[in-house]
């Protein structure tokens, strides 16, 4: 089995925020970037317990987002270059209705890359996109990596403000294939590209998975690897695999998935199912107006 490690919550040190005189605050949030008080050792303190373990990846940061933050004025190059180098950020906790008023640092990937590297590990690393859809300008300013050993992590889910039944809702990230160009772009340099998250709408009586049916057979012509959100019981109508512990797959995705996996690792008597159910995501009027609205990146739950 491969693993993927990655870091998902960050907090900074805030002294005028401390709690008993403690000023490590609890990563409970989805921060724009890493903090540079505590990404370092966490990533150090993995890699060296996991250095020898080949099959553990690390995805270094999930959803780095510093591009839609609200109190970023850079370019899109700006974002990108804070990705790699870091950059100081002025509050914390933005998602929360009262996000926290502190100057920090972010710590850059390539930083992060470098001390990983130090402790010996020779593990794969994997890069994330902004924030995690968009993989335009990765080639551009990835880190990089002395032993070569990294790749692209690729989050794809509906076109961004789509609703399920829509036509854009096929599309990962945006209405057109620009996602795929990017992707094999970067194919076309010899990195590899991994999904490390897809999902599609899972709400009962859900019938097929127009995203998930559409993207996976894409990317098994691509030659790209990919792994479902989230392999869970929940009760979100959307990217969720089980109904219950058991396992029962959910309502069109989940159903989607499992036959699409079962084909893929060769059981041949499931790729009937599998295509089946991407026949089977025709848009019934009803249908629609029951499915969510999906927006490209939803911070949720993190990963198992």
């Amino acid at each position: 089995m491969y693993v993927i490690l990655v870091l998902n919550y960050s907090a900074p040190n805030d002294l005028l925020n401390q709690v008993d005189q403690v000023s490590a605050q609890c990563a409970t949030d989805f921060n724009p970037l890493p903090d540079r008080d505590h990404a370092i050792d966490f990533w150090t303190q993995l890699a060296s317990e996991y250095k020898t373990y080949p099959n553990v990846l690390f995805e270094l940061f999930d959803n780095p987002y510093i591009d839609e933050w609200r109190y970023f004025k850079g370019t899109k190059a700006d974002a990108w270059k804070a990705l790699r180098d870091g950059i100081a950020i002025d509050s914390y906790k933005p998602l929360w209705p009262t996000k926290k008023r502190h100057t920090w640092q972010s710590v850059g990937m390539q930083e992060i890359l470098n001390e990983i590297r130090h402790t010996g590990a020779r593990n794969i690393i994997l890069q994330c996109g902004l924030p995690g859809r968009d993989l335009d300008l990765w080639l551009t300013y990835k880190s990089i990596d002395p032993i070569n050993q990294t790749a692209a992590a690729w989050h794809a889910f509906p076109s961004e403000g789509s609703k399920w039944g829509d036509e854009c809702y096929s599309h990962p990230s945006w209405c057109d294939d620009r996602a795929y160009s990017f992707a094999n772009n970067i194919l076309s340099q010899g990195y590899p590209v991994v999904v490390t998250q897809f999902a599609d709408s899972s709400a009962d009586g859900t019938t097929g998975a127009p995203f998930a049916s559409t993207l996976l057979q894409k990317l098994d012509a691509m030659g790209i690897s990919y792994l479902a959100w989230m392999f869970k019981p929940d009760n979100e109508k959307f990217a969720t695999l089980i109904k219950e512990k058991s396992g029962t797959p959910t309502d069109g995705y989940g159903e989607y998935v499992k036959a699409h996996y079962a084909c893929a690792a060769g059981l041949k008597n499931s790729c009937l199912t599998a295509m089946r159910q991407s026949q089977s995501s025709s848009r019934s009027a009803g249908q629609e107006s029951s499915q969510p609205n999906v927006r490209g990146w939803i911070p949720s739950t993190s990963p198992i």
